[in-house]
């Protein structure tokens, strides 16, 4: 922000409201935010500072709250009503329905199994893209059995090291680890190890 000021140099200016962009933004949003909640009668979690809980009687309401994402699951459709208009009188907000997606996670409500599925099918397409993988076949197990790799398996001359150094490894694994976190945990520990030989990278890796 920037405009010439016929002031005197010594004057400063202050904002009375915080613009979108400046770095102090996010903050002044947060803060907002979360005294509303407090005042609505939520609780935030200790573990997950994200995440606001309030409860009445045998009703329960939590929100998620990823910038201005927020994310809301209750047990009762009129006590989520209920939420959803009280944010409503204090931020401009637009009810997209049942959630199908957030943060590249598709999620799939069944009502009659009661059951709720999470997948990153899209995710998983984009990494073998990227990657030139879309045509690998796939295999049972994410490590094959016995799977014996260690630091001797690493380069110990220049030119052997030449064979790797252009194989995009760290990138392929950083992508992978957002998949543990959110719904592939099964394939944690093969994720784990294989990142124990990113410094010194051989062709067995």
């Amino acid at each position: 922000v920037f405009f010439e000021d016929p002031s005197p140099s010594t004057y400063v200016c202050q904002l009375r409201k915080s613009i979108y962009a400046l770095k102090q933004s996010p903050h002044i949003w947060y803060h907002k935010l979360h005294s509303f909640l407090i005042k609505a009668g939520y609780h935030r979690l200790n573990n997950e500072p994200n995440i606001y809980v309030r409860k009445a009687k045998s009703n329960f309401v939590i929100i998620g709250v990823y910038v201005d994402d927020l994310p809301l699951i209750s047990n009762s459709k009129s006590y989520l009503t209920i939420a959803k208009k009280e944010l409503a009188c204090v931020f401009p907000i637009t009810d997209l329905g049942p959630m199908k997606h957030f943060l590249g996670i598709k999620v799939a409500q069944n009502t009659t199994n009661h059951t709720i599925s999470l997948s990153q099918s899209n995710y998983i397409s984009s990494i073998l893209q990227r990657f030139d993988m879309l045509h690998s076949k796939p295999i049972s197990t994410p490590l094959t059995s016995p799977c014996k790799l260690s630091n001797e398996d690493s380069p110990k001359l220049e030119r052997e090291n030449s064979k790797t150094k252009d194989v995009p490894y760290k990138q392929i694994l950083g992508c992978i680890r957002y998949l543990v976190c959110c719904t592939c945990p099964d394939i944690c520990f093969a994720i784990g190890f294989l990142s124990c030989f990113m410094a010194h990278l051989g062709p067995k890796h």
